[in-house]
This record gives C-alpha cells, structure tokens and sequence, in this order.
C-alpha cells in the first residue's frame, strides 16, 4: 500500500479546463470515491493517477516518488474499469495471471498468484472456466483478481459496478470494500453513484467543475455540506433562503429559523440545508425546534419510506421521508406543521 499525493494537478483540452489546480491526498490504505456528475473531471483525475493521462501542470506522487511521467506499467497500480476487457479465449486463471506473466514471473509461480487472487475475490474453483461461462459479477471479480494479484501499491477503479443490477451491484460493493480491508490496498473509486460513495468510501471528494468542492468522511459531508451544490447533489435536502434577523434566519414565509452556526451580519441573505428525514409531522416536541406550516401537495411510495412534499403560503417547496410502517402520511391538501431540531440545520457558503 502507498500513499497518493497530488499538487497542483491542472488539465485542459483546448480552451476547456477540465482539472484546475487539483490538491490532495489519498492517505496510506484509504478508500476514497471520487464523486461527481459528468465532467466534474473525477475520471480524469483517476487516469491521471494510473499515468494514462499526463497533467499540464502539477505533480502526482506514489509513496513519496514523483511519477508524474512515468508510464503506467511502472507506477505499481491495480486498475479495473467498467468494461471488464477479459481475453475470451483465455481461462479465467489464464487472465488473472496474464499481467504476472508479462512481468516475467514463470507460468507455474503465475498460475499460483492468480488461484490466491481468485481464492480473494471468492472465485476458487472457477480458474478453468472461459470468461463466457461466467456471470456479469463473476467477471467483475475476474477483474478485480487480475487488477490485485500482482500485489499493486494502489488500486484504481473506474465506475466497475456500473454494468450490474441493483442487487449484484450491491453485493458486489460488500466484497470489493471486504477485499479493501483484507489487502490494505490504497483504493480510489470513481463512481456518479451516490449511495455507492457513502456506503463504500471511508472519504468522499465531492467534483464539481473541475475542482473539489468538499472532501472528508461520508457521515461528515452528508450532515455539514459547506455548499448549495455539495448539499443538493450529495443526497436530497430542503434548501431554506432567508435573510439574518435577530441572530436567525427569516424566511420569506415570516418564519424566523434557529441555526447552530455563527450567522452573518443583520440583513444578509443566508442558504440553509435541512435533509428531509430531519423533519417530523406534528407540532415541536422540544422547546426551540423549528417549525414551518405547509400544505401536503403528494405522497410517494416507495417500500421501507414514504416522500411527502409539501408547500408553504409563500411558496417554498420541501420534502420530508418517513417510514411506512407508522401511521398513514396525510392526504394530498392536508395542512401539516414540519418540524425538526435547530441542530439539523445547516448554513451553507453560498
């Protein structure tokens, strides 16, 4: 395992900046996903990891050396991507063990490395097979062998679960985090996945434009966003706009709303964040909960939760998530108090 460092990491093509100034650091067998929507540029970022793209300015760093023009069979990396680019007329053992082989290690001692990575990735007994006898998950695992059995200081993936149902996916996201641990293996992820990030990752860098917005651990950006777009595309949230009074945040509906943050001066225009599973139905069960009046406009299904969207007088739209397994959410029309506590409440930069 090894840590990655990158300073100053810069990428154009043609007038377009797709990477602007990019600083940061993968620790020492950390998980990391790179999140963002298209073009947000974590895909560059990664392949300028692996060397298959070369940065315009900047500087990136395995394990304290600088190899930045190193080219990628020499910068000891795993990589596995979306397409799992199995050799067809290959057995899966003969792929695992294609890379050993191009490293001048023996057929024998190759063959032997690639039945420990498959016996790692849960595939022992299938190193006889063609890839074409193999389900979409167990060629992922294939991959996934391939990519580890060298021994790689740092692992790459490229949005590998993208092709697999939700249910394989979901599997699949247990053993490739289970295979993290037992390796050790410095591991960045790439992923459009939101759920995929917070359940996978140890630490999230949030892209957006080329830059990262927010980085740290998945409990922390998803509670304290420090932005409108951190807030919005990390999950689902209320977005509150108001104007600071009084040390609160006066809505546009004249409701004054507490925030545990230090607030700026009077008459400021604030952005607040508030998730949708903070809210409750009812009227406040502690003292100083903060509380809206809105009109229920419709109530989504959707198993274990229910959506609930509501409207205030002045017209400020918010959803709530409940359980369905207590009682009947109010029809459509319905008015209904939405409160929550002051310290679900988050004040955003911009």
């Amino acid at each position: 395992m090894a840590r990655v460092d990158l300073s100053g990491v810069t990428k154009r093509y043609g007038a377009q900046t797709v990477l602007d100034d990019v600083s940061c650091a993968f620790p020492e067998g950390s998980f990391t996903a790179l999140l963002g929507p298209s073009g947000s540029g974590k895909t560059t970022l990664l392949r300028i990891v692996a060397g298959f793209v070369r940065p315009d300015a900047g500087r990136v760093e395995i394990g304290g050396r600088d190899v930045t023009g190193t080219p990628v069979w020499a910068r000891d990396i795993g990589l596995v991507f979306q397409s799992y680019a199995l050799f067809p007329h290959m057995t899966v053992a003969e792929n695992v063990a294609f890379g050993l082989r191009q490293r001048g290690m023996s057929r024998a001692a190759a063959l032997a490395e690639a039945a420990r990575a498959l016996a790692m990735v849960r595939l022992p007994d299938l190193g006889a097979r063609l890839p074409r006898a193999l389900s979409g998950g167990q060629q992922q695992r294939v991959a996934l062998a391939r990519a580890i059995a060298y021994r790689p200081s740092v692992l790459l993936l490229d949005e590998p679960l993208s092709a697999l149902d939700r249910r394989l996916r979901q599997e699949m996201q247990a053993e490739l985090r289970r295979i993290q641990r037992d390796s050790g293996l410095t591991t960045i992820f790439v992923t459009h996945d939101q759920e995929e990030a917070l359940t996978m990752a140890d630490s999230v860098a949030i892209l957006n434009g080329g830059r990262i917005v927010q980085a740290g651990p998945p409990r922390s950006l998803y509670d304290r966003p420090r932005t409108r777009f951190a807030a919005t595309f990390l999950g689902e949230t209320n977005i509150l706009e108001g104007v600071v009074a009084g040390g609160r945040a006066r809505l546009a509906c004249g409701t004054a709303i507490a925030v545990p943050d230090p607030l700026p001066a009077e008459g400021r225009a604030v952005a607040l964040s508030v998730r949708p599973e903070a809210m409750q139905l009812g009227p406040p069960v502690r003292e100083g909960d903060n509380c809206l009046a809105a009109r229920v406009t419709a109530v989504t299904f959707a198993g274990a939760v229910q959506t609930l969207e509501a409207e205030t007088a002045a017209g400020l739209r918010l959803r709530m998530l409940a359980t369905t397994s207590g009682a009947a959410p109010p029809e459509p029309g319905a008015s209904v108090l939405l409160t929550w506590p002051p310290g679900r409440t988050v004040l955003l930069e911009d």
